[in-house]
């Protein structure tokens, strides 16, 4: 008798298990048929045709749907008579991609965006949605996402890592955004400034790229390292000893005099933060995480270029774990006051849960390193400002020093030396109180080299100026909001 009834489960066990596996099937061979347009590998930033004609731009590293974050730095930065350029992954991880993307398309003239990791793989599970919701079956035929200038073709190493999460944003957003999306932006811009060449790119590019050769899409979203004898091979991790950052092959006494005046703007990179070299300048500092979302403003003004630096605190981490509760809440029904979560965050759903200083920790700032090439103008009058440093770098080790040495840049800030900490150069520090000055956003200001030969050589010099600006909202204000006491950077208007 116990056979019998055994053997009937096991029958009907199999019988369900083939029901559904005809179900998906039918589901994966009868998928909307979606396409997207070729994406340009390179577009160009369309600006005034006169060299000498103002302007400015502010390049933003990695949002990941932070829109709230978004707006509080362009509220801060101020938009008028500006071009923004988002250096990728601005969908996925964080709570408002959608918003991020709509924001995009609703101010195309304005709005620039190169392509990440993360933005490519929202494509890709909008053309082969059946591998985000099924990621155990193995579709054979899968619909690649094309590039101009280039006949490769992209579908990811790792199916695995194209989550629900992302066909969820393209869901959302619908083909006819996603279409625009693909129009739009591109996995490169560039944007000629007359005597400076900018170059805007996801994780990196090499030195020659896209003169003397067409870099892959995938070097162009991923990379990290590089094999210094065969530029043609890279990786995410430091493979063996001839593996190095890519960023070290742009050192000025390396370059030819053609790439002197060439920089590269990237994100990417979270775990290195803030890393500002000679020639090449990594923005991402970890806004999702609840670091900092970083932009860095180059202005034009008769024509002279300079930069400055921007920076907002970031409660992503929080923000999102919020969503997921009152997302939890709603599906089971409660309140959301009446989850554990909630009581372990907000002390019994009574008060306010705890800002990301109390609850998480805040990115540590870094102190200055005696190894650091001191700043022009050192003195001893300089300490106090100097103590803050630049959020965003991570601690730990030197892992520039595991690579086999360091290099140095004079001029530059943040060095060569990963495993330095530069603090941030003598400046006014306008925070009213050490609460303030720990949360506020910062911003730095640095002109990019003029005509001496030495400072071409080793691109962009230090920050030569440091404006500190608080900005935590007080309680009520909505996250993003304005607030009186910071100070607005000028807007600079075309003449």
């Amino acid at each position: 008798m116990r056979r019998t009834a055994l053997f009937i489960s096991v029958l009907l066990f199999l019988s369900l298990f083939a029901v559904y596996c005809a179900y998906v099937k039918n589901l994966l061979d009868n998928e909307p048929i979606f396409s997207l347009p070729r994406i340009s590998l390179l577009d160009e930033v369309p600006l005034p045709a006169d060299k000498d004609h103002d302007l400015r731009l502010l390049f933003v590293g990695d949002v990941h749907g932070q829109y709230h974050e978004m707006q509080q730095l362009f509220e801060k930065t101020g938009l008028e008579d500006t071009t923004v350029v988002l250096l990728g992954d601005f969908l996925a991880k964080g709570p408002d991609s959608v918003q991020v993307a709509n924001f995009i398309l609703d101010n195309k003239d304005k709005v620039k965006c190169v392509l990440g990791n993360h933005d490519l793989a929202v494509m890709f599970a909008f053309l082969n949605p059946g591998v985000a919701k099924f990621p155990w079956h193995k579709k054979r035929n899968l619909k690649p996402l094309q590039f101009t200038l280039s006949e490769e073709i992209f579908i990811p190493g790792d199916i695995t890592k194209i989550k629900r999460a992302h066909w969820e944003i393209s869901r959302q957003l619908g083909p006819e955004k996603m279409v625009s999306l693909a129009q739009h932006c591109s996995a490169a811009l560039h944007i000629d400034l007359g005597e400076k060449q900018l170059y805007a790119v996801h994780a990196g590019m090499l030195p020659g790229d896209f003169n003397n050769r067409i870099p892959g899409i995938k070097a162009l979203t991923e990379m990290k390292y590089v094999d210094k004898s065969n530029l043609a091979q890279f990786s995410k991790e430091k493979e063996n000893k001839h593996f190095i950052r890519w960023f070290k092959l742009w050192k000025g006494s390396k370059l030819p005099d053609e790439l002197l005046s060439t920089y590269v703007l990237y994100g990417h990179d979270a775990s290195k933060g803030l890393n500002l070299r000679g020639h090449t300048m990594g923005l991402d500092t970890g806004c999702v995480k609840g670091g900092e979302l970083t932009g860095m403003e180059f202005t034009r003004i008769s024509g002279k270029v300079t930069t400055k630096l921007h920076q907002v605190r970031c409660n992503g981490v929080r923000r999102t774990a919020l969503l997921a509760m009152e997302q939890k809440a709603q599906s089971e029904g409660k309140n959301v006051e009446e989850l554990d979560e909630w009581k372990m965050l907000g002390d019994g759903g009574k008060s306010e849960p705890p800002s990301h200083d109390e609850s998480l920790g805040a990115p540590q700032r870094p102190t200055h390193s005696k190894e650091d090439p001191k700043p022009e103008g050192h003195s001893e009058e300089s300490k106090d400002s100097k103590s803050e440093g630049l959020p965003g770098r991570p601690k730990g080790g030197s892992e520039e020093s595991k690579e086999g040495g360091t290099e140095e840049h004079p001029g530059n800030h943040g060095g060569d030396s990963e495993g330095s900490k530069p603090a941030g150069p003598p400046g006014e520090h306008k925070s009213e109180s050490p609460d303030e000055s720990h949360n506020g956003a910062q911003e730095q200001l640095h002109e990019a080299p003029g005509e001496d030969p030495k400072d071409q050589k080793h691109g962009i010099p230090k920050l030569n100026e440091q404006e500190q600006v608080a900005s935590k909202d007080p309680p009520g204000e909505e996250l993003g909001k304005s607030q009186e006491h910071r100070v607005a950077p000028r807007i600079l208007k075309p003449q």
